[in-house]
């Protein structure tokens, strides 16, 4: 059963994938499952997800779960507010990754701020359906920067930073779309398309800058993610 909290402070309660109980002996595992849709204009916080088994009046009764997972269906495999947009980034899908970001309304790409970054960024999970075996990914963003070393040859990170989990378990990591790195003039675009060799479960993507002893400040924005 999954209750949702959206990030307006409203909930939405009980969304059940219910089983029919009795004994399955010579049936095996039973599998349930349960849809249901993101109203018009809300954006999900969190979900609290149980398993549960009560008020049976049939005593000495004994259930089994196993394998409960949730898949957030995403076609186009979007990002959530790609140009880092508004006053709480992180109701928008974009948390803090190792030392985080500030928002910078002075400076953008496009649109009125982009994200700051001393050493760390941002990062966002996404969940595409369409990202399957066979296909591609192609991810790119927009950075700038001042005082930062040059990226190529490292040991400093500056990139749109990708890692794909499969849904067998396994895990595709670090692919980057790097950026130079240095001090730019403007705005720097970097972009990289990686094939897909298995059905994809869930995509990681950040927006980094650390690793770099002169102490450097990277800006970001107009980050995008497109299955084909």
């Amino acid at each position: 059963m999954a209750d949702v909290t959206f990030t307006d402070g409203t909930e939405q309660f009980g969304e059940a994938a219910t089983f029919q109980g009795g004994t399955t002996d010579g049936v095996g595992w039973v599998l349930e499952t349960r849809s249901f849709a993101v109203p018009e204009g809300k954006t999900v916080a969190s979900i609290d997800l149980s398993v549960l088994y009560r008020n049976d009046p049939t005593p000495n009764g004994v259930v089994y779960f196993d394998d409960v997972f949730v898949h957030v269906d995403n076609d186009s495999g979007a990002l959530s507010n790609p140009g880092f947009e508004g006053d709480d980034l992180r109701s928008t899908g974009w948390k803090s990754y190792m030392g985080g970001y500030a928002v910078d309304t002075a400076t953008s790409h496009s649109g009125g701020q982009s994200i700051k970054v001393k050493s760390g960024g941002a990062s966002q999970w996404i969940y595409p359906s369409n990202a399957v075996e066979g296909s591609t990914m192609k991810f790119s963003g927009y950075a700038k920067s001042e005082g930062a070393s040059s990226i190529q040859g490292g040991p400093a990170v500056m990139s749109v930073y990708v890692d794909v989990k499969y849904w067998d378990g396994s895990w595709l990591l670090g692919q980057e779309a790097e950026f130079a790195g240095g001090r730019t003039e403007g705005w720097e675009y970097a972009e990289n398309t990686i094939p897909l060799a298995k059905d994809a479960e869930a995509i990681h993507v950040r927006a980094v800058y650390y690793g770099d002893v002169q102490g450097g400040t990277a800006w970001f924005d107009d980050f995008n993610v497109q299955i084909g």
